[in-house]
């Protein structure tokens, strides 16, 4: 479950709407399949941009016992840490032909008959942000970083992050679940103690070493992602 926490806080949203409670008769499925395209940045500040295959299921009303995916030839084995929630991962990869096709999710249930769900992959690939700049000022009374990035025309959702030299997420420009789309028409945000959802306590300091990323998400009909991406920056403190 770690790594569905540092690569999909938009889709930690989606599948918290989403519990077991055994009520009703037949499985409520859920089931994603998408690719997450993301930047790699080099020691000497060269980027490419690397492809993850990325698999997520739950159920409405039943306890899952075990999700696996095939696509083709190819298996996958979800892990879950609550019991509600699956996932997997693989890659990065260097291209995505190979990842695209129809996946189909075979669930294991603990109270019913097994079922499945199907979900498609298709060629529409989001890339990660341009991210233009990136920088830390402190004015004395407070720190602020200001990220500036080239707008995504085809975005349905985005929201800002920031992980600290652990690779730990300690801040996220979400406050609720709408912020996912008030930054689409925006080129530029600024984080500060005042704004966004800061974890655990955290604040900035410029002893740290931060990576501020966009993750932007195209959705299928509102309810599942097509593709996902991750541009990342380094913060640097002026």
């Amino acid at each position: 479950m770690k790594n569905f926490i540092l690569n999909g806080f938009f889709l930690l949203l989606l599948l918290s709407f989403v519990a077991c409670n055994n009520d009703d008769d037949a499985p409520e499925l859920y089931g994603d399949a998408y690719i997450l395209s993301e930047d790699s940045i080099s020691n000497t500040g060269e980027k490419a941009v690397y492809y993850n295959l990325v698999l997520s299921s739950s159920c409405n009303n039943y306890i899952i016992n075990s999700t696996t995916a095939n696509m083709g030839t190819k298996s996958y084995t979800l892990n879950t840490s609550d019991g509600s929630n699956f996932y997997a991962k693989e890659g990065p990869f260097s291209t995505y032909d190979d990842l695209i096709g129809k996946y189909t999710f075979n669930f294991s249930f603990i109270l019913t008959d097994p079922d499945i769900l199907y979900d498609e992959i298709t060629s529409e690939v989001l890339m990660p942000a341009t991210i233009t700049s990136c920088t830390g000022a402190d004015d004395g009374n407070k720190l602020t970083i200001s990220l500036k990035w080239n707008r995504l025309e085809n975005a349905d959702a985005l929201f800002v992050r920031i992980k600290d030299s652990t690779n730990k997420i300690i801040f996220t420009s979400m406050t609720n679940y709408y912020d996912y789309y008030t930054l689409l028409d925006n080129s530029e945000y600024t984080i500060s103690n005042t704004t966004g959802t800061w974890f655990e306590d955290a604040t900035l300091s410029k002893d740290e070493t931060y990576t501020v990323e966009i993750v932007a998400s195209v959705l299928d009909f509102g309810l599942t992602i097509q593709s996902e991406s991750l541009a990342k920056a380094i913060v640097i403190w002026e």
